[in-house]
């Protein structure tokens, strides 16, 4: 074993894609010869008839004897492509044999392929994503989905974090409130002085209406609450120069450039 993190691999829903992503990963990884210690979590059943079903058309893909799988034992019946109780139940077993074991000291992190949050639904578990469960077995309630995109050629990160997640639309102005901005400010700058040791960063602030309210032409929000709070923020994190609110969508033109450390999004999870 390397001296590389020790990364919890979930294979996701059994009826989906996950385990192909999984398979492609590594062998992409066996060939780059990566430097993390990857364990694979998940039913080793459904790997291996995974492995099968793929090998002839699938190029490069890992077999099952070539890398670490911690086996589930879920053996629960699953159909590619239909989203079921049945494939429901072993994502959220994988994810949450992922989660114990890596608070038990076995994995330094968790890596996830994608779930069908409808099938956590049939089987009868009420967690809005992944993200939620992984908060409550942390028993943390001052949580976010921080997205991080590394350039592949200056190696400059992008970081993003949602104020809002796996909510209707229609529920974001109930939802997005001066102390729930205020709480994700706190919670992104934490992040960018513990994960990515930085001392002083500038982030950037999407707006919440179009335009970012247009002076309050199109929504008073940002005149009302958003920038008296990033104002009396700013006075007190003086190492962070805060921009704006900006238009959502040229906000990312700026980040793009590398002109910010982060950008904090107050619309959708997909704005």
């Amino acid at each position: 074993m390397n001296q590389g993190p020790r990364l919890a691999l979930t294979i996701g829903d059994p009826a989906g894609i996950g385990t192909e992503i999984v398979l492609k990963a590594l062998g992409n990884l066996q060939h780059a010869q990566a430097s993390a210690n990857i364990t694979v979590v998940g039913d080793r059943r459904q790997v291996e008839s995974a492995y099968l079903h793929l090998k002839t058309s699938v190029q490069g893909i890992a077999a099952p004897d070539s890398f670490d799988l911690l086996d589930t034992g879920t053996n629960l019946e699953a159909r590619w492509g239909e989203a079921s109780a049945a494939s429901g139940e072993a994502s959220f077993i994988y994810l949450d044999t992922a989660i114990a074991q890596t608070l038990a000291g076995k994995f330094d992190a968790i890596v996830t392929a994608p779930i069908a949050k409808s099938a956590w639904k049939l089987a009868g578990h009420d967690f809005p994503g992944q993200t939620e469960l992984l908060a409550q077995r942390c028993d943390r309630t001052d949580f976010g989905m921080l997205f991080v995109g590394k350039s592949p050629h200056s190696g400059w990160l992008l970081r993003a974090l949602l104020a809002t997640v796996h909510i209707p639309l229609a529920d974001v102005p109930k939802v997005l409130t001066p102390s729930l901005v205020e709480q994700k400010l706190d919670l992104l700058w934490r992040s960018l002085q513990n994960n990515f040791g930085l001392d002083t960063a500038r982030i950037a602030i999407a707006g919440i209406n179009p335009h970012s309210g247009e002076q309050g032409q199109l929504g008073r929000e940002e005149q009302d609450w958003l920038i008296p709070l990033l104002n009396d923020w700013q006075t007190r994190y003086p190492n962070v120069q805060i921009d704006g609110p900006m238009p959502p969508d040229t906000m990312w033109v700026k980040p793009a450039q590398a002109w910010h450390d982060a950008a904090q999004t107050h619309l959708g999870h997909d704005a």
